[in-house]
């Protein structure tokens, strides 16, 4: 995956800003240091705004990447990408959520907090890739699950505490690749009785106790054997957590796609390459989170509805347009200026032309044109680099990203019923809040609250999956001579199985 692309997705840094049309205060993608024109979702989607207003005359005489740049400070983008959510204004790429905080990328939630590319989860708290899944904590990659904490890949799981690799389980502790079990710690069959007289002895409702259980989980599940990858259902592909998709290469976290390649985050999507976020879109390249639209090409943020767009940003139901900014029901525009049908497919071709004279047709936005800098987008989530990597790269970086260091007034060890203070990260030492929903959610599951930031119990879950990577490698089966593609480097400690040698054991 081209890493420009994901130069070009902002998920998760949000702001605290005010609608340049109309004054409203709002939460937004963007940094006050932005040269961007931001407006509040009420004011862009409104009949006020129309992207014609904006539009100008090709030059033929200059590259056209830096023309659609000085087209994008002047035309208004929205706050943030959301749609039809409650009470849910701290989210970003969401749709249908319903008293949610700091939901990004994930769907049809409610009452959840700190969740990424997860949907259609009640009650849920600090989860990446969870789905359909109802009071959990701290986990990674569930579906269908229910009171499960610190787990993950966990299918139709109960009641389940520091596992993985589970299906149809319940009430486990420290368990590894079990197929429909019940009263188990670590690995080991036990009375209900004996259960729980081990958990209470656990004390999990205390810091000190789960970091105990979670080193020796950690050790446990070190010393089983894992399957090369989390596919189901994948039909001549190659990649990780490819589910019922057919013929999709180097595709990672996809389900139901066919004829992709380079695919991140993909559902029900055909003949897409080098797209990072796509649901029901067909016939895509070189672009970035894109919706039930086709033949969409070096473009970013597109609605559903959309058709034929080359290097255009924030489309709402646009067809045919070429370099345009946040159109809106257009169609047949270049650089936000109105063009007959015929007019328009003779200066796309000569637009055309021009770019392969100056190297720019083919080649995906510049990271300097990036309406983010590299430290806001998923980019640093996935390569993070310091300052002046990113700049050799040639992207931007923001100097004031949100957070606030020194300012802790006690530490979360020392907290009772009072959550009105400032605690400080044990890990990066940023200062972060605990909100009155979140305590809630910890008091009802009877666990102990977070010592670390927002951001450092984000990465700490995506240092859980592996990279999006491949390598070539052999089964590590004793006698097996079989041949896998895994995100498994080989330099990691785990002992890495084929498929077949994983379903005898």
């Amino acid at each position: 995956m081209e890493l420009n692309l994901q130069v070009w997705r902002n998920e998760r840094t949000f702001y605290s800003g005010k609608c340049a049309s109309c004054g409203e205060g709002m939460v937004s993608l963007f940094s006050a240091n932005s040269p961007l024109k931001i407006w509040c979702n009420k004011c862009w989607w409104s009949d006020k705004f129309n992207a014609v207003d904006y539009g100008r005359d090709f030059d033929f005489t200059r590259p056209f990447f830096d023309q659609f740049w000085e087209l994008m400070n002047s035309t208004p983008i929205g706050q943030c990408f959301i749609a039809s959510s409650e009470n849910s204004d701290y989210s970003n790429y969401a749709v249908g959520n319903k008293n949610c905080y700091m939901a990004s990328a994930s769907d049809y939630n409610q009452d959840s907090f700190y969740t990424d590319n997860s949907n259609y989860n009640r009650d849920c708290c600090d989860v990446s890739m969870v789905n359909k899944s109802e009071l959990c904590y701290e986990s990674v990659d569930l579906v269908n699950s229910y009171t499960c904490l610190w787990s993950q890949n966990l299918t139709n799981c109960n009641f389940c505490f520091f596992c993985a690799d589970l299906i149809g389980c319940a009430n486990c502790i420290g368990c590894v690749g079990l197929r429909n079990a019940e009263y188990f710690i670590f690995n080991k069959k036990l009375t209900k009785e004996e259960y729980e007289n081990i958990l209470r002895n656990m004390a999990l409702n205390t810091h000190s106790g789960a970091a105990l259980v979670r080193s020796e989980f950690n050790k446990f599940r070190l010393s089983q054997p894992r399957k090369f990858s989390n596919n189901l259902s994948a039909e001549n592909c190659t990649g990780n957590y490819i589910v019922n998709s057919k013929n999709c290469k180097n595709c990672f976290d996809i389900q139901e796609c066919q004829d992709c390649e380079d695919l991140i985050f993909g559902y029900k999507s055909k003949n897409c390459k080098k797209v990072y976020g796509a649901s029901e879109l067909e016939l895509a390249y070189l672009s970035v989170a894109s919706v039930g639209s086709y033949n969409i090409n070096f473009s970013c943020l597109v609605w559903p509805g959309s058709s034929d767009l080359y290097y255009t940003f924030c489309a709402r139901t646009a067809k045919n347009c070429f370099g345009c900014v946040s159109p809106h029901r257009n169609e047949y525009c270049i650089l936000n200026k109105q063009y007959s049908a015929d007019q328009y497919k003779e200066t796309f071709e000569k637009i055309k032309r021009h770019m392969e004279r100056t190297g720019e047709w083919g080649r995906f936005f510049p990271m300097k044109y990036s309406p983010w800098s590299y430290n806001e987008t998923v980019a640093q989530d996935f390569y993070p680099r310091a300052r002046e990597d990113a700049l050799k790269l040639g992207a931007r970086w923001e100097e004031s990203m949100p957070g606030t260091f020194g300012k802790g007034t006690i530490k979360p060890e020392f907290v009772s019923d009072n959550i009105n203070e400032i605690f400080e990260c044990e890990i990066c030492k940023r200062n972060y809040k605990i909100i009155s929903q979140e305590f809630a959610f910890y008091k009802k599951l009877g666990i102990p609250l977070p010592r670390k930031c927002p951001p450092c119990r984000y990465r700490a879950r995506m240092n859980l999956r592996t990279p999006r990577e491949l390598h070539e490698r052999k089964c590590m089966k004793e006698g097996c001579e079989n041949k896998i593609l895994t995100a498994y480097s080989p330099e990691r400690p785990e002992k890495i199985l084929c498929e077949t040698c994983y379903q005898k054991l």
